[in-house]
């Protein structure tokens, strides 16, 4: 029985934090990411800040671990398919968002750009768009990151 308890105790304390971490991301990008939810060639990996501390338990390395530990939120957009208009939209939501381009790489037939915007109570979020021939990636991290912190994840996606 005890058990049982601890059970619903979890649960509930994942549903009250995702609908707080929910809010942790640009109106912006939200809209974007909603929008595309659903629509059949395009896949929307979300993960909220739960399975994240979840994935920080198993993980054998100090510092994954605290990475971990202060993100908020993982979405992963992919479309393998040639849908231009993805990466048109984003860039979009880049400049409506106040976004700073740190970088923007060319090479070959791929394209890669990878954004910041800091918000408020300390939190940050990283955008990366890649685009290769028909494949669109777009990550998004969310968390109380440095910008040391958002140049190792951004160089690890690279």
């Amino acid at each position: 029985m005890k058990r049982f308890y601890i059970f619903w105790v979890v649960v509930l304390m994942c549903l009250f934090s995702n609908v707080h971490q929910a809010q942790a991301q640009t109106p912006e990008f939200k809209k974007f990411m909603e929008a595309y939810t659903g629509v059949e060639s395009i896949t929307v990996m979300d993960v909220s800040s739960a399975m994240l501390r979840m994935a920080g338990f198993g993980a054998n390395d100090k510092d994954a671990k605290e990475l971990l530990s202060q993100l908020n939120r993982l979405v992963v957009i992919t479309n393998e398919n040639g849908f231009a208009g993805l990466a048109l939209e984003l860039e979009k939501v880049f400049q409506k968002g106040e976004y700073e381009v740190l970088t923007s790489i060319t090479e070959g037939g791929s394209k890669t750009k990878i954004c910041v915007k800091s918000g408020s109570r300390g939190e940050n979020e990283l955008v990366v768009l890649n685009t290769s021939g028909k494949k669109t990636v777009i990550v998004c991290v969310v968390g109380k990151l440095s910008v040391d912190q958002m140049m190792n994840i951004s160089s690890g996606l690279l």
